[in-house]
Order: C-alpha cells, then sequence, then structure tokens
C-alpha cells in the first residue's frame, strides 16, 4: 500500500497534520485496503487526511472507495482552448501584474472568496482552515516557490480580484482565480481572464483551467472566453480521527 501513497508536505504544513496522495494501480480490486494499511500509511497518527481522483467513467473504482470510507468533495471539471483560438479578446487597462505590496490584498481576497473548493466542501475541515488553505496558496506565489506570476484587476484603484498563472510545458494554466465578492457581477473575471489569454497566447499552445461542476458561474464565463470541456475527476477524501479511520 505505501507505494501508492505519497506526503503532501505543503498541504500537510498548512493544514497542521499529515495529508497524502493515493495514487491507485489500474486494478484498484489488487489493493488490499483494509484499515490497517491505511493507518500505515498516514504514519498511525492521531489526525491525518488522505485523498485521490478518479477520472468519472470510472464509477465502480468510486463505489469502492466510498465502500472503504471515503467520501466524494467535489466534481472537479477542466475546460481547455487553444492559444490560437481568435475570440475578439483585449488586454484591459485595468489589468496587471501583481508587485510584492499587492499579495496582502491577494492573500486577503483568496481567504474569503471561496465556497465551493474540495476543501469547503469535506464536513470534517473546518471553513477556517479551508480559507486558510486558499490564502497561503497565494502565499506561495508571493514567496515565488509555485507559479509563473499572479495579475490582479483594479476598480477604483481598489484590488478586486486576482488570478495566478502556471506553466506546464506547451500549456499555460489558470491555478487559482477570484473575485472579492464586493466586487463579483462587474466583469473583474471577464477582464482577469481576457488578459490572460492575450497576454500568454504567443508562449504556449493552448490554455487550461480547472473548477468544480457546482460553480456554475465560473464554467459558462469559461465557456464565453471559448473554454470547452475536457475531463472530469471524482475528488475523494479519506480522514483519519483520533487515531481511527473515519467511515
Amino acid at each position: 500500500m505505501k507505494q501508492y501513497v505519497t506526503n503532501d508536505e505543503w498541504l500537510s504544513d498548512v493544514m497542521g497534520y499529515r495529508v497524502s496522495r493515493l495514487d491507485f494501480p489500474d486494478d484498484l480490486e489488487s489493493v488490499a485496503f483494509v484499515e490497517k494499511d491505511i493507518l500505515e500509511a498516514a504514519g498511525y497518527a492521531d489526525r491525518a487526511m488522505l485523498y485521490t481522483k478518479i477520472p468519472i467513467g470510472q464509477s465502480d473504482r468510486a463505489h469502492n472507495l466510498q465502500r472503504f470510507g471515503f467520501v466524494n468533495v467535489d466534481l472537479a471539471v477542466t475546460f481547455s482552448r487553444p492559444s490560437s483560438s481568435d475570440q475578439g479578446e483585449k488586454i484591459w487597462s485595468n489589468v496587471r501584474v501583481a508587485k510584492s505590496g499587492d499579495y496582502h490584498r491577494v492573500m486577503e481576497i483568496a481567504e474569503k472568496s471561496f465556497r465551493y473548493s474540495r476543501f469547503h466542501s469535506d464536513r470534517e475541515i473546518e471553513d477556517r482552515v479551508a480559507d486558510k488553505i486558499k490564502r497561503e496558496w497565494m502565499g506561495s506565489y508571493s514567496s515565488g516557490t509555485r507559479g509563473v506570476e499572479t495579475l490582479i484587476v483594479e476598480h477604483d484603484g481598489v484590488i478586486a480580484g486576482f488570478l495566478g498563472v502556471l506553466q506546464h510545458d506547451q500549456q499555460m494554466v489558470i491555478d487559482l482565480i477570484a473575485i472579492d465578492p464586493e466586487y463579483q457581477g462587474k466583469g473583474a473575471g471577464r477582464a482577469l481572464v481576457e488578459t490572460f489569454n492575450m497576454k500568454y497566447k504567443s508562449s504556449c499552445e493552448s490554455f487550461l483551467v480547472g473548477t468544480q461542476l457546482a460553480n456554475g458561474a465560473s464554467i459558462r464565463m469559461y465557456e464565453k472566453a471559448g473554454y470547452r470541456f475536457n475531463s472530469a475527476n471524482f475528488v475523494f477524501h479519506g480522514h483519519i480521527i483520533d487515531g481511527r479511520w473515519e467511515k
């Protein structure tokens, strides 16, 4: 079992207990998935979390995970588009690259602007911890340990939202995007996405973004920008609490 478990050091540090990712072989039935193995994978901790993703077409594997005690906390979807696609977009004048002094505000927005993430959907994770994960995610951009750069959008001189940019080979990725609730519905998200598309169109072959199926507003925004469905995965979490596997 251990060979399929990878410790997520970043999440472990943020959440304050061991968090591990499970990567299963093609034949899930071949894994002797019993409580002793799970506890061993988590280091016999009093508190630990394990997570994994299963393609939506593998319903049998998803059912097995639920039988083992994992909970489906999210249906994660990705959308993509060729970078050369002409959508009549522009680089918005109120969007710019974040400077070091902007990240306090960026992290503040990240901390209060998410409702649909897998962490917020998990009843075993407190909202304050889920919020902290998003805050520290953008803190990694501030420290230079994650991402290419951050785009920010301003409204009347106030930072209203941000977009974190990643690069995977010939693909530019919208890693994390958020708009302060006070400024939502005013075109800030569109300005960020259009500027991202225009700024990086000559730097890659395609664009990729991930969101949650429950986040209809985000999906509609990406589809209007020319993005099309790419993939869907069930996201499962399992928890060890007080030294016991929660079932």
